[in-house]
């Protein structure tokens, strides 16, 4: 008699909400600064490896480290800020444009007696993806 190969379960498939700090939990407001960053370390880590610049010549252009160049290049989000980003990017010569459209769910905070978007009607984050950053070069 064969032996009967057990059933994987089913796994659930659930729709992102267009960021996926926000899908793995995050609060909406430190979702939304993970994603303007991450986008922000792509763009830079991109330009890098086009133009074939060592960590070291990237470092000497950019006025940092090289272990912090490292940081950028291994995807260290935590150790940078926006604003660490976009300067590093202005001195390649990129021009970063921040884009902003409001959330269609919003809720009622009582406690505060304001509207909060972002966030559906129970308080949990809404399916709107957050602000994003996006990076571009300058002709």
């Amino acid at each position: 008699m064969a032996k009967r190969v057990p059933r994987p379960k089913e796994e659930r498939i659930h729709r992102s909400s267009g960021n996926v700090f926000t899908d793995l939990g995050f609060p909406p407001e430190e979702a939304a600064h993970l994603l303007i960053r991450s986008d922000l370390m792509i763009q830079l880590e991109s330009i890098l490896k086009e133009r074939g610049l060592t960590q070291a010549k990237a470092a000497k252009l950019l006025g940092v480290s090289q272990p912090r160049i490292s940081d950028v290049v291994r995807g260290r989000i935590e150790l940078f800020s926006i604003d660490t980003l976009v300067d590093m990017l202005a001195r390649l010569g990129v021009s970063v444009t921040l884009r902003m459209r409001r959330s269609r769910r919003v809720a009622y905070d009582s406690e505060a007696g304001v509207r909060r978007s972002g966030e559906s009607p129970g308080g949990s984050p809404g399916a709107a993806r957050q602000p994003a950053a996006r990076a571009q070069r300058r002709s």
